[in-house]
């Protein structure tokens, strides 16, 4: 790991111990805290194209994260504060990390029926294969959900978040809709891998952007069984750039089958589709993504330990992002396997 990496990771580590400090040393009798909740997970793992480019390179990767929460009432609501880390180590130089910091308010409605949360975000990207997406981000959001009878409960959320990248780029430039999962994919051939003649030009026509990204989704999850539950969700994002072609709008639908087939087993499968329709730069440049993903996951609790306190998972992705900009699609497949665990 280079040397400015290391100091950007130390001072990473030095925020979140920081931020745990705080949540230890909180501890007024007048809040009566809950106990601190710390979350953690190591998976290694192999994926087919990280920058989800045309003609990405595969890497190997690990992946460390920790999470650490804590809550205290308020006023017959509930206050929380969550700081959180994950840190991915990819082969040769082309790690990445995100940290982030959330508070939240909880209200309970309706006699406990319904479930209303406020929150507010502020986050930090780093990517060293595709520094395009590097950014700083600030959010806010909302979350109502209701049960709607024993076996349906109904999810409504918004979110505005903004998104401040922090180095110049050119149209296109980075991953397919940037800001709506960081670090998961979405590549360009202006990352690590442009060619020496083409930089000098393109540094010419790279520009600095920030994006606004106004977001709102509904989810429906049924219970079948009591160990069976699916989850079919909808979502509509909007985003403002200050670069007219990294303007889009894009619809989601979601639809996760969630099983227990044993006491220490755990499984999900989920399907997705999304479709990206860009802002029109003229009639000869135009620009829309259509998305399918299928994810799998198992975990299993370890010896000794509950399920959700000590698990052993592994999980399959794939992706399929197919452009009318025909260098602009892709393929993607990820594999990983490892280890979490969780305190208090």
């Amino acid at each position: 790991m280079p040397a400015s990496v290391a100091t950007v990771a130390e001072t990473a580590a030095r925020a979140i111990t920081g931020a745990l400090s705080l949540l230890l040393l909180a501890d007024a009798p007048a809040l009566a805290a809950e106990p601190l909740a710390i979350r953690s997970d190591v998976s290694f793992g192999y994926d087919t194209n990280p920058a989800q480019s045309r003609e990405g390179p595969e890497l190997a990767f690990a992946r460390y994260g920790v999470e650490s929460a804590r809550a205290w009432p308020l006023a017959g609501a509930e206050f929380g504060f969550i700081a959180s880390g994950w840190y991915r180590d990819n082969e040769a130089d082309n790690d990445s990390y995100r940290l982030s910091l959330t508070g939240d308010w909880t209200r309970a409605t309706n006699s406990g029926a319904g479930l209303l949360k406020v929150s507010v975000a502020g986050a930090a990207y780093r990517d060293r294969l595709v520094p395009a997406d590097e950014r700083d981000e600030a959010a806010v959001g909302i979350r109502y959900s209701r049960v709607l009878s024993a076996r349906h409960t109904l999810g409504l959320n918004g979110e505005l978040r903004r998104l401040a990248y922090r180095n110049a780029s050119l149209p296109w430039a980075g991953r397919p809709g940037a800001g709506a999962d960081a670090g998961s994919g979405r590549g360009s051939d202006t990352g690590r891998n442009a060619s020496t003649d083409n930089r000098h030009r393109n540094d010419t026509l790279a520009v600095r952007r920030d994006d606004d990204l106004f977001g709102v989704g509904l989810d429906l999850t049924r219970h079948w069984l009591p160990s069976v539950a699916s989850v079919l969700s909808v979502a509509h994002a909007r985003c403002e750039s200050s670069m007219t072609a990294q303007t889009y709008d894009r619809d989601d639908l979601g639809l996760a089958l969630r099983v227990t087939p044993a006491e220490r087993w755990r499984l999900e499968l989920g399907l997705g589709w999304s479709l990206t329709r860009y802002a029109e730069i003229s009639r000869q440049v135009r620009r829309e993504d259509e998305q399918h993903s299928l994810t799998f996951a198992a975990r299993r609790a370890l010896p000794g330990r509950r399920p959700g306190e000590g698990e052993a998972f592994c999980g399959i992705d794939w992706l399929d992002s197919v452009s009318t900009r025909a260098e602009r699609s892709f393929q993607q497949q990820v594999i990983q396997c490892g280890l979490s665990w969780s305190f208090r």
